[in-house]
């Protein structure tokens, strides 16, 4: 007959091995997605260096026209815009797991014309969706008729939220669709929207595309955009979370629109 203690001590000495193997396996897990992200944050940096890369070299041979010139400045100069807010993107993400309140950063938050900055931002975004037959436009009707609102954010965040959701929308966007920043107003808030037409969200999984490494809303979206790092919505929505506003997803059929609602000031 066994001894109770011994039994005991094995059940314990098993039930010590099955944890030591969990911890195992979630430590590989760990490494893996390590791996990946490292790969995919290298990978998306690489296409903007080297875009601005070959529009220089383009620029430093002879008989190239002041029009054709102009234009491989405009693209430097977009290029150059999406690297930074992919760097910005990267070194957020340490900043939004920390800081639950605006008194964390080191900015404050101000005032500023949201169709202002909605209209920059598309602007930086015309040389990608050109090169891919997109049309982005500000629907400025709206903005006007709300007497051209402003917002009251850290504005550099905001615009991350903004610029995350126009990067979003030209990787799953159809060629020759448009994509239309707009305004919605309720109440005693508002705020921009983004919509596009593309790949659906699968029903019941309009919340899972907000969470943390969630690269992408299908297989198909998967195979569009394999680089994803999963990280732009999770971003945009801590940022909206941190100014105690909403980012949602509304989808009907092959068109998604994605909903910034902040307080007003």
């Amino acid at each position: 007959m066994d001894d109770p203690l011994e039994k005991s001590l094995r059940a314990e000495i098993t039930d010590l091995k099955v944890k030591v193997g969990n911890l195992q396996e979630e430590k590989r897990l760990l490494e893996k997605d390590k791996n990946e992200y490292t790969q995919n944050v290298a990978h998306q940096l690489a296409a903007p260096i080297n875009a601005i890369k070959m529009n220089i070299e383009s620029l430093s041979m002879p008989k190239v026209s002041i029009d054709r010139k102009q234009v491989l400045l405009r693209s430097v100069y977009s290029q150059g815009t999406i690297l930074a807010h992919l760097i910005k993107n990267f070194s957020l993400m340490s900043n939004l797991e920390a800081d639950h309140e605006l008194t964390g950063f080191r900015e404050q938050p101000e005032s500023f014309d949201l169709y202002r900055l909605c209209t920059n931002l598309s602007n930086d975004f015309q040389p990608v969706g050109k090169y891919k037959d997109q049309s982005i436009w500000v629907n400025e009707d709206e903005y006007k008729a709300a007497g051209y609102p402003q917002a009251y954010a850290i504005k550099n965040l905001f615009a991350q939220v903004v610029y995350n959701l126009l990067e979003n929308a030209t990787k799953y966007a159809e060629a020759n669709s448009r994509i239309v920043i707009g305004l919605r107003v309720s109440g005693k808030i508002h705020g921009p929207t983004v919509t596009s037409q593309g790949l659906p969200i699968p029903n019941g999984s309009e919340e899972e595309i907000f969470k943390r490494g969630v690269r992408s809303r299908s297989e198909a979206a998967k195979r569009l955009n394999p680089a994803g790092t999963g990280f732009g919505l999770y971003i945009a929505r801590r940022i909206m979370e941190i100014h105690k506003g909403t980012l949602t997803v509304e989808t009907k059929n092959r068109v998604s629109t994605f909903v910034i609602q902040l307080p007003k000031k």
